[in-house]
Formats: C-alpha cells, sequence, structure tokens
C-alpha cells in the first residue's frame, strides 16, 4: 500500500493475496489527522513514491 501526495490510496502493483478491502478502496482519499502537524509531509510521500515504490 502507498498513498500519493493527495493522499489517495493506491494498492501495490502486485496483489500478495491480503488486504483485498484495500485494493477495492484503490483511488480514494485516506482519513488524515485533525492536526495538520501530524499529517505526512508531501515530500516524504514523493520520496516513498519514487525511491520505495517506483511509482
Amino acid at each position: 500500500m502507498r498513498t500519493t501526495s493527495r493522499h489517495l490510496l493506491l494498492p501495490a502493483r502486485k496483489e500478495f493475496g491480503n488486504g483485498r478491502q484495500f485494493y477495492e478502496r484503490a483511488g480514494e482519499r485516506i482519513a488524515l489527522p485533525q492536526q495538520s502537524r501530524d499529517r505526512p509531509h508531501r515530500d516524504a510521500l514523493e520520496w516513498h513514491l519514487d525511491e520505495i515504490f517506483l511509482r
């Protein structure tokens, strides 16, 4: 699982047979903490997409 910088849920490219409920929710916006300081930073999310999940 991963999220975009716009906080949209993206499943892994390969399905691992678990978390089917997440695959069905692909593209939905995730719930965020009320306090902005507790939310993931956009740059960190972009880095993860580029470096870990290789978009």
